[in-house]
């Protein structure tokens, strides 16, 4: 299984996977359909945290192991805000790719050192279900791979 973005603790235990969705407009049937089939090829369910971000929307799994391959988002919020606060002149343009996850990469870095933020979205939500204590002082790593345990192969 290789993601886009990997979360885990100093001691090396996966926190959260994130894959990025750049040239997709999701909606909450599009997250459960693309979580389903990760989970086919080898997503490990019982990493705690399973995010799944674009541009306009994010979706988050809490406790995987505990749900169906086909169990609704813990949690769904607007990315918009983070896309304006990292990049004001991409406003309306389509981001492809890694730029991206490169995006993603520095507000990630940024949440795991406990950066504050104002209390809007996305954080407040994250915050809410224990997302961004969770991950305080995680590594972020980017392109990882996992083997079947769940840990970098």
């Amino acid at each position: 299984m290789h993601a886009d973005i990997l979360l885990r603790t100093p001691d090396g235990e996966p926190i959260a996977v994130i894959e990025a969705k750049g040239a997709m407009r999701l909606t909450p049937e599009i997250a459960v359909d693309i979580r389903r089939r990760l989970l086919t090829h080898g997503l490990p369910a019982h990493i705690p945290y399973f995010l799944l971000l674009s541009q306009e929307r994010g979706y988050l799994w809490q406790d995987s192991s505990q749900l169906r391959s086909d169990t609704p988002p813990t949690a769904e919020f607007a990315m918009s805000e983070v896309v304006t606060r990292y990049l004001p002149a991409a406003s309306g343009a389509r981001l492809h790719g890694v730029q991206l996850e490169l995006l993603l990469m520095q507000w990630l870095t940024e949440l795991v050192a406990g950066v504050p933020r104002s209390p809007g979205e996305p954080e407040g939500t994250l915050s809410k279900t224990g997302f961004l204590e969770a991950i305080r002082d995680a590594q972020v790593l980017h392109e990882a791979s996992l083997g079947p345990a769940g840990v970098l192969a």
